[in-house]
């Protein structure tokens, strides 16, 4: 076995375990939104176990763990304070819950927790090929190529902070629990946090690239990017924002979904 493959099963298996002890702490707790703390640092763990079982990187293997860590860090810590001050389990998991009946505690080991471990383990392409072969000389063309893709992951990795903390001011005010926020970031896109997250990803993915020279480091951020435009991010978050929020339908006539854009006052009126 080589060694790329060897460090490829390690860090699935770690990541599987991983979720697994959350799964774990989820059952006491009665509460499966605890998975989603884990989203930001499970990526840091994929990260460092790479860079440690390799053994040898460049400077710019070492900046693709450190930004790596950086996100982790700040989502994970986002998360955390955003899970702690909820009081219920978060809609989507209850509705399982619900459907899926007694059976559910041991069944989301796999129908959520395992599968999301898996999909983490996907999204990483970046992280998994460019500390693979973080140790390989770069020309002047990957050097170029690696800059673009600190610059990006800058770019998202602001937007995201930002659109994130502004959320969280404006709901931390008790009169805007049922309002619709629509300033800032929000003025120009219903979700700029996600968008911020897409583009930080593939400033990961031409960080990847350039230090492996294998187009896979794109596979990871072009599916996080479906994912979250598709399946769990936008689509499915919206059909529970317009029947829950105020002025929520108004505010998708005239705001971009997830492109920013200027605000379409027209379509308001």
């Amino acid at each position: 076995m080589s060694l790329e493959t060897s460090i490829l099963l390690t860090t699935l298996i770690v990541t599987l375990l991983m979720f697994a002890l959350v799964w774990l702490l989820h059952i006491r707790q009665m509460d499966v939104g605890i998975i989603d703390i884990y989203w930001g640092p499970g990526f840091a763990v994929i990260a460092l176990l790479s860079y440690i079982l390799h053994g040898e990187h460049s400077p710019f293997g070492i900046i693709l763990l450190i930004t790596t860590m950086a996100w982790s860090l700040r989502l994970g810590t986002h998360l955390w304070l955003r899970h702690k001050k909820s009081t219920t389990e978060d809609r989507r998991y209850a509705l399982m819950r619900k459907n899926a009946g007694p059976s559910f505690w041991w069944t989301n080991l796999f129908k959520i927790f395992f599968l999301q471990a898996i999909i983490m383990w996907l999204i990483a392409t970046p992280q998994h090929l460019g500390l693979l072969y973080a140790d390989t000389p770069l020309t002047f063309s990957a050097q170029l190529l690696f800059y673009a893709g600190i610059g990006l992951f800058i770019f998202g990795f602001l937007i995201e902070s930002i659109a994130d903390w502004q959320l969280r001011r404006f709901k931390s005010k008790q009169e805007n629990r049922q309002r619709t926020m629509s300033e800032g970031l929000w003025a120009y896109s219903r979700h700029p946090n996600y968008f911020g997250e897409v583009v930080l990803w593939w400033g990961f993915a031409l960080m990847g690239f350039a230090l492996s020279n294998s187009l896979i480091a794109f596979a990871g951020p072009a599916l996080l990017t479906f994912l979250i435009l598709k399946v769990s991010g936008v689509t499915l978050l919206e059909k529970y924002l317009t029947s829950d929020k105020q002025g929520y339908s108004d505010y998708i006539k005239k705001t971009s979904a997830f492109f920013p854009a200027p605000s379409n006052n027209k379509a308001h009126k």
